[in-house]
């Protein structure tokens, strides 16, 4: 690429530019806090050199000809001996000297500071002559990507810092090293892991401006002649990056990779992207939940809803068929409106038999409902008792954000959907609901492309081939809502597909009114005692403590309430089994939940502290200084969130230790089907604008009694 090809890249970006003041780095959206780095480190120069480049820069431009004449700058001038290096300043106001190092022409760069990421994003607002110095200047570091700022050329450069700082990494952890050289050397590594995350977001962003091609078919002329590519085939073939590679660099944010270099040197660690993604992701998941007008699919929503509370009477009983039933955490207390499960189809063994303690009136369809025995077998009984609603929750791993497996979209449970519009369809109930997570109908699943095809070739999303398929004979209604807004305390946001049969009424079946007040959390459990590690309570079986390693107590006991033990001083961190600082801060991992708020979505994981936001509140103790309840929420805490009936888990009549907790199997089990759940009162909600035919369904209640 040529320094004219540059020169125009850089004017191309100049969004991404940074600028440099006071104590403070800025990089696009970020700024890097300078103070408090340890003293003479090697980012620390770097940061030097970027305030003495603005300081230069301001002179020339207060200068005649200043940017072209390039006279009186400090940036270090082209060596063909070696690299250019800054030995620590000596004294708080002493001024680095310029050093050529010996060792870099034998290719050791362990002690090499690298011109800063920064210097040449900044200068993409200068003229083209600064910028052609810099990047003259620049070239002196031998690893630094100047030559070419894009493509494959600058990947090459990426991969060549990665690799340095991966055998730096180590080299440190095996070799032995004195104090003085052992701290140099992380220092300079702690530069360069951070510069590589730097020119990773950077090339993500380039990444992110190469436009999508859309309404051309894979085999049509242009495409095949070459004529025409496709956003893939430029990332493969020009920067020759596998998926998941430019999945990560796309989705690196500049906030969160200035988040994950001031924890990582705060804690004195190594920053990593993993970090970094995992704070892009919570960073704008936090801006999401904060912005009410973010629509949360692309996929067109109906989102119609009542305008007045309403209550459902029914003189008659209704009966349900559940499909992908679970155990039915969310019929736990449908009988109160006189509706009753009559019906039910499970694959795994233990939770059909789970729920025919729970649910004895109900008939349980156990196996493969992909099949055609099980799911004919499912279609007489739901004739039989003649059910009038269908319920289907299909597994929704292959579409959670939470998966971040490449193959999600390749797994068999990806086409339940297809089963269960195939079901309604030939069962047609009077009422449907089908529910699950946020990004269900936005998904093509690969394993689906031939059942989501439409007559043009085209590959339709799932929720556009529910509304093709079904929409013929019944009126459909899309929605997202959490069940947080329907009296439970839970934060738990689901995809809501709500069905009537066009014959039945000649209005859509709508979403209830949300309420206007949610709960908190220590309303619904904060009555219940405090618990130390491996304790019991006397008096509630459902409601103890496993016992934790006394490092995990310490850990926990210095984080506070709402906080995350990542942020923790670096003693009270989490650790990986050999003692390490782990990198494996994703999201709200180690995660206290606050008292003042709603609870966060139960998933699967919820026996783990290292779960997201799965970690009691706790409570201050003020003579130890400490935070009590160093545990994740008990099975009763967890009833009470979900707001199931006190007794529900009793008639499952599971196993028990002898010091009278679960049995481990029997919990990890019921703690994973708790995190796949519908909440009950949000399901009891739902069914309360049920448009019954010739029904008084539509007496207004204030809030307080919704």
């Amino acid at each position: 690429m040529s320094k004219k090809d540059i020169k125009i890249a850089a004017k191309q970006t100049g969004e991404t530019a940074q600028k440099i003041s006071g104590d403070m780095i800025q990089v696009g959206n970020i700024e890097i806090n300078t103070n408090g780095y340890q003293a003479g480190s090697a980012l620390e120069t770097m940061l030097g050199r970027a305030q003495k480049f603005k300081a230069q820069q301001v002179q020339n431009d207060n200068t005649p000809n200043g940017d072209n004449g390039g006279g009186g700058d400090n940036t270090p001038s082209s060596s063909p001996t070696g690299t250019v290096i800054e030995t620590p300043p000596q004294g708080e106001n002493a001024a680095p000297e310029n050093v050529v190092s010996k060792e870099t022409a034998n290719g050791d760069v362990s002690n090499v500071t690298p011109l800063t990421f920064a210097e040449v994003a900044k200068a993409k607002q200068l003229s083209p002559e600064r910028l052609e110095e810099i990047i003259d200047a620049a070239e002196n570091d031998n690893l630094f990507p100047t030559e070419k700022l894009n493509s494959q050329d600058l990947i090459d450069r990426v991969n060549i810092l990665r690799a340095w700082v991966d055998t730096e990494e180590n080299k440190l952890k095996t070799a032995p090293f004195s104090i003085s050289s052992y701290k140099s050397r992380r220092s300079v590594l702690q530069a360069r892991a951070a510069y590589v995350l730097l020119i990773e977001c950077y090339i993500g962003e380039q990444l992110k401006a190469i436009p999508k091609l859309k309404g051309t078919n894979k085999n049509s002329k242009c495409r095949v002649s070459g004529q025409m590519r496709t956003k893939t085939q430029i990332i493969q073939e020009d920067y020759e990056l596998s998926s998941r590679q430019s999945r990560d660099f796309q989705h690196l944010t500049w906030d969160g990779v200035k988040a994950a270099i001031e924890i990582a040197l705060r804690r004195n660690d190594i920053p990593t992207r993993d970090l970094a993604l995992s704070k892009s992701a919570s960073i704008k998941a936090k801006q999401n939940k904060s912005n009410n007008k973010i629509k949360h699919t692309k996929f067109e929503l109906d989102n119609i809803e009542e305008t007045e509370f309403k209550m459902l009477q029914l003189e008659k009983p209704m009966y349900i068929t559940t499909l992908f039933s679970n155990i039915s955490l969310g019929l736990a207390r449908i009988d109160e409106l006189n509706l009753h499960c009559r019906v039910a189809a499970e694959w795994d063994p233990t939770r059909a038999q789970w729920h025919e303690r729970l649910y004895p009136d109900c008939h349980m369809v156990q196996g493969d409902f992909t099949s055609d025995e099980c799911f004919n077998e499912a279609l007489e009984w739901h004739n039989k008792t003649r059910s009038d609603i269908v319920m289907a929750s299909c597994c929704c791993e292959p579409f959670s954000n939470l998966n971040n497996s490449p193959n999600k979209g390749n797994v068999p449970e990806a086409k339940q959907f297809y089963y269960a519009a195939d079901f309604i369809l030939k069962a047609k109930p009077k009422y449907f609901i089908m529910e699950n997570v946020p990004g269900f109908v936005d998904a093509r699943p690969k394993i689906a492309h031939d059942i989501l095809k439409d007559k043009d070739g085209k590959i339709r999303c799932i929720g556009q081939y529910l509304r093709d398929v079904l929409g013929e004979e019944y009126h459909l209604n899309f929605g997202i809502y959490t069940a947080a807004d329907y009296g439970c305390v839970e934060d738990r946001s689901r995809l809501l597909l709500l069905g009537c049969r066009k014959d039945i009424s000649d209005e859509p079946w709508k979403f209830p009114k949300r309420h206007s007040v949610r709960k908190m959390l220590w309303e619904v459990i904060g009555d219940l005692i405090s618990l130390d590690n491996g304790a019991i309570d006397p008096n509630d079986p459902w409601h103890y403590a496993r016992k934790l390693p006394d490092y995990l107590i310490n850990i926990l006991e210095h984080t506070p309430t709402g906080c995350s033990a990542w942020d923790n001083d670096a003693e009270y961190q989490p650790l990986t089994d050999k003692g390490d600082y782990s990198n494996g801060n994703y999201n709200k991992g180690f995660t206290r939940v606050p008292w003042q708020d709603q609870c966060p979505t139960i998933t699967t994981g919820n026996g783990s502290i290292s779960d997201l936001c799965s970690i009691h509140p706790g409570r201050y103790n003020p003579e130890k200084q400490l935070y009590t309840d160093c545990r994740v929420f008990s099975l009763r805490e967890l009833l009470k969130i979900m707001n199931c009936p006190d007794n529900f888990f009793d008639r499952l009549n599971l196993k028990r230790e002898e010091n009278g907790m679960l049995n481990e199997t029997e919990e990890n089990n019921l703690r994973k089907a708790i995190g796949q759940h519908f909440c009950p009162d949000h399901v009891n909600a739902l069914y309360s604008t049920l448009p019954l035919p010739a029904n008084e369904n539509n007496n207004a209640v204030d809030d307080k009694a919704a």
